[in-house]
């Protein structure tokens, strides 16, 4: 599932699982995302300047990333995360009107986070 969201210097869209996804790719380490961030500038950014657009409209984020775990919680029950995280995965590339300088297309923030301990009980079930 994804979602979108519109900021004054560009979009970001979240890619979460819904309450219907099975836990268990997680489990074995198949998949290592169960929430990703991904901001699309829509005005040229260096990496210094997104880093810093993104962690201002943070608190934004982070709001929206807890209205998505709480709508999908039959999913995400399973996890703990910790939401101290940035924008620190880039994908560049150079500005047509100078060959040196490089722009960002997008960058991309991964919470951190750990399966929580399952117990006895809901393993039997």
């Amino acid at each position: 599932m994804q979602k979108e969201i519109i900021f004054e210097k560009g979009k970001l869209v979240i890619g979460y699982c819904d309450s219907s996804q099975d836990i268990s790719v997680y489990e074995n380490g198949e998949y290592s995302e169960p929430i990703r961030f991904t901001f699309i500038p829509n005005i040229e950014m260096t990496e210094d300047v997104s880093l810093k657009y993104t962690n201002e409209i943070m608190p934004i984020i982070i709001e929206e990333a807890k209205k998505i775990i709480v709508e999908n919680y039959d999913f995400y029950e399973n996890f703990e995360f910790d939401f101290k995280s940035e924008f620190l995965g880039f994908q560049l590339e150079r500005q047509l009107s100078n060959r040196n300088f490089l722009i960002v297309i997008e960058s991309w923030m991964r919470l951190k986070w750990h399966l929580k301990e399952r117990s006895q009980t809901y393993l039997q079930k």
